[in-house]
């Protein structure tokens, strides 16, 4: 399934994102460039409640602190632009292979090094086109808002929306 759908996915947005000048560069070369990110597992295809899923997702590093600048232009410039037609794409494509039922998971990390945090959305649909890039800036926001009231005690703010309902406090994870 992730050669199938996955992979596509992600060849469409690397490409996206090298039109930005983002590069894409591989897990040693990013965990060298941002000594503090913490580290991470690579996403694979999970089971979700019974169901087969399809986990599909990017992370982008960003040298700056997180703020709602930060958000409005990764919003216009990442997700508008870039993701969600990747995201439309790839709905088209799962359509078109007569796949239904079960879960996408759709993961997005945003290592923020000016701040030293990384606010992951983890976004659970049926359909990867109802993962609205909206929700994710919206997520991002509550992060932006999380940390102006919060000191950071942890590098990893996970949001996990479901049904489109981000949750008022993000998940902790990786104590600094």
């Amino acid at each position: 399934m992730w050669e199938d759908f996955g992979l596509p996915f992600q060849r469409d947005v690397i490409g996206a994102l090298e039109e930005l000048g983002i590069t894409n560069e591989s897990t040693d070369a990013v965990m060298s460039a941002y000594p503090d990110l913490p580290p991470f597992q690579p996403m694979a295809p999970v089971a979700t409640f019974g169901l087969e899923a399809l986990v599909v997702g990017f992370g982008v590093y960003l040298a700056t602190k997180i703020s709602d600048k930060a958000v409005d232009e990764l919003l216009s410039k990442v997700y508008i632009d870039r993701v969600k037609p990747a995201l439309l794409k790839l709905g088209a494509r799962l359509r078109s292979r007569q796949r239904t039922g079960g879960v996408v998971l759709a993961r997005f990390d945003h290592w923020f090094d000016g701040s030293k945090v990384l606010v992951r959305v983890c976004v659970y649909t049926v359909a990867p086109e109802t993962a609205d890039p909206a929700v994710v800036a919206e997520a991002l926001r509550s992060a932006v808002d999380w940390l102006r009231t919060h000191p950071v005690t942890h590098r990893v703010l996970t949001y996990e929306v479901r049904d489109g309902q981000i949750p008022s406090e993000p998940l902790l994870s990786e104590p600094v």
